[in-house]
């Protein structure tokens, strides 16, 4: 686990005074560490020597990375299975992305391109869960529940949940991680010790891609500062055509500001715009951090802009439309990406975050 130091020392005093909560939350932004943590204090409690983070090479630490531990299960929103896939497939598909996970807890779960849907955490895996739940743990050990992104769970599954932390079996410990404290139920929450998870530093955000990547260190300073305190947002930066989405970004805040809105999906990148989720996704990420540059150069704060190779460009916009506030820019950008993660219908969402940023213009001053 990179970082979050004050969260490994409460876990650790925790669990060496026997004082472990029967559920945790962990809270705090994407990328941050809430599943390794989860990951390090269940290696901790398996493994044979009880460090955090585990030994790596004990029969209970290898059984838990390799998704073959009894008493340790990771539940994780999951996209429908298509009426034409066959179950085992099916099965072999969320396996690899669990094992994926199990071995790189900071990295992204994607499921396309084989699967397509929305993924959420359903009442079955949670009935699933529960089935295990009350049954006898072998020896003197622990049973260990990680439930990724809690805040995905639909209604049914939060409160089938609920039943099992109101009366939680003996010697199990149930560890939700979350984006979204108001994705969950006000009643989840309070049967849970909450840890909260900080934004990382530009620094641990550079070393952490440091060591996960090779990369120049002058473009390792560029990427972790436009990742906003998240190494999984950088380490997705690493791995995508960074410069190509980044300058699909910019052409789309101009086609916007100048209210060229045919323009907005002309090219075959524009296309792909208002078609594919997570390209949306990842290109609006790019426009909250080109308006918080923004708002830093209207502030005479231009060394600390994360965009420092487009500083002219960065330059050149605030005095075309010097009447646009990047505050009300990004908020409506937030407000977009929650409509992509809330399965909005794409083209109206891409489109009308175009609109509501002319708005911005046309009321300037």
């Amino acid at each position: 686990m990179y970082g979050q130091d004050r969260v490994r020392d409460i876990l650790q005093s925790a669990f060496e005074n026997g004082k472990l909560a029967h559920a945790y939350l962990f809270l705090g932004p994407e990328g941050t560490g809430k599943t390794a943590a989860a990951l390090g204090l269940a290696l901790m409690i398996q493994c044979e020597s009880h460090v955090f983070g585990g030994c790596g090479e004990c029969g209970p630490c290898a059984r838990l990375l390799n998704h073959e531990s009894p008493d340790v299960m990771f539940v994780q929103p999951e996209p429908n299975r298509p009426k034409s896939m066959k179950q085992d497939v099916y099965r072999d598909i969320i396996r690899e992305r669990i094992l994926n996970k199990l071995s790189h807890p900071y990295n992204p779960v994607r499921f396309t391109p084989e699967l397509t849907t929305q993924p959420l955490i359903t009442v079955d895996q949670i009935r699933a869960m529960k089935k295990k739940a009350f049954l006898k743990v072998a020896g003197s050990g622990m049973r260990i529940y990680i439930v990724s992104q809690a805040d995905t769970m639909n209604v049914s599954a939060a409160n089938s949940l609920l039943k099992l932390l109101e009366e939680p079996p003996d010697r199990t410990i149930i560890i939700l991680t979350s984006n979204r404290q108001e994705g969950l139920l006000e009643t989840v929450v309070s049967r849970c010790q909450v840890v909260k998870f900080a934004p990382m530093t530009d620094r641990e955000v550079e070393d952490a891609l440091a060591a996960e990547k090779e990369i120049a260190p002058d473009h390792a300073a560029l990427l972790a500062a436009m990742a906003e305190g998240s190494i999984a947002r950088v380490l997705d930066l690493a791995d995508s055509d960074f410069t190509a989405k980044r300058e699909q970004s910019i052409a789309y805040v101009r086609h916007s500001l100048l209210g060229r809105f045919d323009k907005v999906a002309e090219s075959e990148h524009g296309a792909a715009l208002v078609k594919d989720r997570a390209l949306a996704r990842e290109v609006l990420e790019f426009l909250v951090v080109w308006f918080r540059d923004m708002l830093l150069v209207k502030m005479n704060l231009a060394d600390r802009v994360a965009n420092k190779d487009r500083i002219s460009v960065l330059r050149d916009m605030v005095e075309s439309f010097p009447g646009v506030d990047p505050d009300r820019a990004m908020h409506e950008v937030y407000q977009a990406i929650d409509y992509i993660g809330k399965n909005v219908y794409l083209p109206l969402v891409v489109y009308s975050l175009s609109c509501k940023l002319y708005v911005l213009v046309k009321h300037e001053g």
